[in-house]
């Protein structure tokens, strides 16, 4: 009867000893798991980002390339037309038809002079020839054929002093005209150019500022993702250690009891086998029995002990992981709402940066426009101011030469 009380006590220890014990590889196991998780679930972490990273790159690196492609397929086009038209302008071609047909003009006016007064001199000729030598008339028609002979001659000197004015008038004119027609191309130009430059700087700027917020705002993706992750992966793993820990306390204060019973038991057992023994180590049967009555008494307290300290260690444990995973749980919430302010304020200020790179790109835009069209119009106002400087020369010049000439003859 004894010796069933002290079996039914090393057995229940013995149980529990085997329990706890299956419990600490259960939650060495489950550690290792949770280890090996988190860590496989980090690298893959790594793994996506790594990818997006370089897509993301590749995205707005073809995007540049792209709209690099596209102006300067724009520009080539654009500069295409304005050779073109540049090719068709038929000022030049207007210039010479005019000095042609001014020269013509001014050719026909000297010659209808000249022939007019041939007229006027031959007519008179012909009426003088018919006189008779000793007729009163002939002297007098003599006096006026060589009058009209001068005025022939002077006026010949007048139209071809007054045509040569004109034709010098006429060529200043288109002349100049013609420097103020270069003149409005080469404007033109420098505007386009300019305006090309200053469009392609600004897409440029765009383009970076566009790809710096797009990566800004990834980096603080990545680090707000991963900040997140790692304190879910920091909270799982302590928890995992956690009960790691208190399993393995509650397992070797089990097998410590167990080892106390099997100890206790196999004292007695061997005592059992010394009765009857002439070693002087001999053992009387009812004192054995004796002995075994006060295993089995040691034992079951023992085992009521152990029952009252295992309630313990599993309350005591119960209660720790409780606060403990509480605490990792505060721990990662708080870990979280750091993250989010980080990203948050990472993200205000990724914006705050885009905004003004794409307001100083703007305002150098519209800077370099403005400068642009004040170039233009002063290199405009300034063509035409001399052009009509020069033509007002030219017809001052003119008029001067047709005073003098209409003074003189």
């Amino acid at each position: 009867m004894e010796m069933g009380g002290a079996l039914s006590s090393w057995k229940t220890l013995k149980s529990n000893a085997i329990a706890d014990e299956a419990k600490e590889l259960e939650k060495t196991a489950y550690q290792t798991y949770i280890t090996d998780v988190w860590s496989d679930e980090g690298t893959y972490l790594d793994t996506c980002f790594g990818i997006a990273s370089g897509l993301l790159d590749a995205w707005y690196n073809g995007l540049d390339g792209l709209e690099q492609s596209v102006e300067s397929a724009t520009n080539s086009a654009d500069s295409a037309l304005r050779s073109a038209a540049k090719a068709a302008d038929t000022t030049s071609d207007m210039i010479a038809f005019l000095k042609t047909a001014a020269q013509a003009d001014v050719d026909y006016a000297k010659a209808l002079e000249a022939n007019l007064g041939v007229y006027q001199k031959a007519w008179r000729q012909g009426i003088c020839d018919g006189l008779s030598p000793n007729d009163p008339a002939r002297g007098l028609w003599l006096t006026e054929i060589a009058f009209v002979s001068k005025v022939g001659d002077a006026r010949n000197v007048y139209m071809t002093g007054l045509g040569n004015a004109s034709m010098l008038y006429t060529n200043t004119t288109l002349d100049a005209y013609a420097v103020f027609n270069n003149a409005c191309w080469t404007a033109s130009d420098t505007y386009y150019n300019g305006m090309y430059g200053a469009s392609s700087a600004y897409s440029s700027t765009m383009r970076s500022a566009n790809y710096m917020y797009a990566r800004a705002g990834f980096e603080a993706d990545k680090s707000h993702t991963l900040a997140i992750f790692s304190a879910a992966k920091t909270e799982a793993i302590t928890n995992a250690e956690a009960d790691y820990t208190i399993a393995k306390s509650n397992a070797a204060a089990s097998k410590t009891a167990s080892d106390s019973a099997s100890s206790a038991l196999d004292t007695l057992f061997s005592h059992l086998g010394n009765i009857g023994s002439t070693n002087g180590n001999s053992y009387d049967f009812n004192a054995w029995l004796s002995e075994a009555s006060s295993t089995s008494a040691t034992l079951t307290t023992l085992k009521n002990t152990e029952a009252t300290a295992k309630a313990q260690r599993e309350s005591a444990g119960n209660q720790q992981i409780s606060d403990l995973r509480a605490f990792n749980a505060l721990t990662r919430k708080n870990t979280d709402a750091i993250s989010d302010l980080v990203w948050h304020g990472a993200m205000e200020t990724n914006s705050t940066n885009a905004m003004i790179m794409a307001f100083g790109a703007a305002t150098t835009y519209m800077t370099a426009v403005k400068g642009l069209q004040t170039t233009y119009n002063n290199s405009m106002a300034s063509a035409e101011c001399m052009f009509l400087q020069t033509a007002k020369n030219a017809a001052d010049t003119f008029n001067k030469e047709r005073c003098c000439l209409t003074g003189k003859y």
